[in-house]
């Protein structure tokens, strides 16, 4: 998800998926126009499992989302 929604920042959203029993499970990855070591701390804290800045690598994307659902795909 992206970091700057409308309604809601998608940390905020990662930190409501991570926080209930039904959900916690479901992995979070961020894709962002945003950089820089805090924002990705900040991905990290609310629960947030990868993280990648815009413009992505769609193989790299494809690949790594592979290896969080352990290797699935």
């Amino acid at each position: 998800m992206d970091i700057n929604m409308p309604g809601m920042t998608g940390l905020e959203a990662c930190q409501l998926i991570k926080s209930s029993p039904n959900t916690k499970s479901i992995p979070v990855v961020f894709v962002t126009a945003l950089e820089g070591s805090e924002i990705k701390a900040q991905t990290v804290e609310a629960g947030g499992l990868d993280f990648f800045t815009k413009p992505i690598d769609p193989d790299e994307l494809l690949t790594r989302i592979q290896s969080i659902l352990g290797g699935k795909g």
